[in-house]
Formats: structure tokens, sequence, C-alpha cells
């Protein structure tokens, strides 16, 4: 590590120490230095390519969920030049491996209540490898697209009523350019690229195929505007400010992301969620929906640089 730069690298993270008096949370203090180094990339006279290659060393000892807001900083830099990064190595499989369902499992009895009789509802994280490959599992048999690996930070959730599973949801980061979407929020590239980890995807939603509650969806949507952020910002480190979802309008008419208050802006162009280079053609055209966790949602993701970690709600 050059000596410059590890000198600069550390002052970074000394500044960082003071997060606390300006209420951003100095637990954080990697992603922090991180943020700083990156603003300071953008600049003519800003930090060398260096310290920032420091930050890329020092965030593999980072706990995993401080590796996904990293992963998608870095991500951000290489589509605007700032840095290469190295090819994707095949490490001959690891990580979650896809749940066999070949095989047919007994199914729960049917839950045909009313909705107020599934109250209160609980929005349970996924946690540990058991856990986790039972939702997996739930998803890929029952999802009509299955269960694949999700981009960047996610949170998984179980929805239960006294123990009793009802559904599956998924939160992951979010598409990288929605025209519609972009449109609606009226914010340029840089702006975009600043804020767009304040917005958070539902990527997948399954109301398991026992649970026969008229209103449920809309109730669990609800539900998940007000705790999930919250979590996110624990887990991730920044408060989302938009969530979106994309609906495919030739199986669904999206009504309860309509019952929950969410707006429909739009439609995709069909080029898949993470199509950078406008050369991936061919997916499905989906509805796109939208909802804003603050009345000025819009004006503030058009804003300048939202620092992540703000507590603010």
């Amino acid at each position: 590590m050059p000596r410059r730069a590890a000198s600069a690298y550390r002052n970074v993270l000394y500044l960082s120490s003071f997060a606390a008096l300006f209420n951003s949370p100095s637990r954080f203090p990697l992603i922090f230095a991180t943020e700083a180094c990156i603003s300071s990339l953008r600049k003519p006279n800003g930090l060398s390519h260096g310290i920032f290659e420091c930050l890329i060393v020092e965030a593999s000892s980072q706990p995993q969920n401080h590796l996904c807001v990293l992963a998608d900083r870095y991500t951000e830099l290489q589509a605007e030049g700032f840095l290469q990064l190295p090819e994707v190595r095949n490490l001959g499989g690891r990580g979650p491996r896809r749940v066999d369902v070949s095989v047919a499992c007994s199914e729960p009895a049917p839950i045909a209540y009313a909705a107020s009789q599934c109250e209160p509802l609980e929005l349970v994280l996924v946690e540990g490898r058991a856990d986790g490959r039972r939702w997996r599992e739930q998803m890929q048999r029952y999802h009509y697209l299955g269960c694949r690996v999700p981009f960047g930070a996610n949170l998984r959730y179980w929805v239960r009523h006294e123990k009793r599973e009802l559904a599956c949801l998924l939160w992951t980061s979010p598409a990288w350019k929605m025209q519609a979407r972009d449109t609606w929020i009226g914010w340029n590239d840089e702006q975009r690229r600043n804020n767009l980890q304040l917005t958070v995807n539902n990527g997948r939603f399954l109301i398991l195929p026992w649970v026969q509650v008229k209103g449920l969806a809309s109730k669990i949507l609800g539900l998940s505007a007000r705790q999930m952020p919250s979590d996110w910002e624990m887990r991730h480190g920044r408060r989302p400010l938009l969530l979106e979802t994309l609906v495919d309008g030739a199986r669904f008419r999206g009504t309860c992301y309509r019952a929950a208050n969410w707006i429909h802006i739009g439609q995709t162009s069909g080029r898949g969620r993470m199509d950078r280079t406008h050369t991936a053609h061919g997916q499905a055209i989906k509805d796109i929906y939208v909802y804003p966790l603050a009345r000025d949602a819009r004006q503030r993701l058009c804003g300048s640089k939202i620092e992540g970690f703000s507590y603010a709600g």
C-alpha cells in the first residue's frame, strides 16, 4: 500500500469517526469513507485512485451486509469509467444452490379467513441456512419466476399469523435505469447515480397457494412499507425514500398494489432490469409501480447527494 495513499485513507477514516456528531452512523466507517472517496473521485482535483484501491482491499474484511452496499457503489463507478473491476471469477458453484422441487410435498390445510382474522400480521426476516433454504423452496416451487440469486443488497421475509406462514417477500436493489420511473422522479443521470440506492425493489411477492384471504396482499404491502425501511437501514445502512416493483401485465392486474396506494407510472422497455449497455432485448414488458415513503421523496431524490446513512424518516 503506498504510504501517501495509506495516510490519506487513515485520515478519511479518522474524519468519519466524527460522523455521530452529524447523525451519521460511525459504526459504518468503511462505507462512510468509501462514499467520501467516491464524491472526491468525481471532482477534477479529487483523491487519487490509489486511495480508492486501498478501500477496495480493506472491503474484503467487511461483514456481508456492508459488502452489499460497497458492491453497488463499486459497480456504479465502473459504469462511469472511474475504475475497472476484475472479471467475475468462477468459484465452483459457491453460494445458494437451486432447491430441488421435483419431489411432491404435502400442502397445509387451506386458510380461508376474512382479512381481519389474519391480524396481527408479522413480517419476519429470513435468518439462518435452514430458514433460508425453506424460503427458497417455497419461492422456487410456487412463484412463476422461481427463485434466483438477487442483485446486490436484499432482504427476505416471511409473513406470518400466529406462527403460520402466509407469504414470502423479497426486497432488492433497484433497477439501474427505467425510463418511466426516471421521468416520474425527474432526476438527471448524476442525481440518479448518487441517489439510486435510496430506492428499493420488491423483486418477489408470493402469497402461498393454500392461503385464500381476500385483501391480504394489500395489507402485507402496507405493513412492508412501514417496517421494511427501518430493517433495510439497519442491515444496509441506507433508509429508502421510494419503493418500486414490476408487474407482468399478462399475468396480473396489479390490483393489490393499487389497493395499497402504489402508483402506476408506465411500463418497462423489455430489456431487463440490469441492462446498462442497451443490448438486451426480448424481456417481458412489465408495468411499473412506485410507492413514495416521504411526501417530498421526488424532490429529495433529485437533490444533491443524500448521505445513505441518515436516520431521518
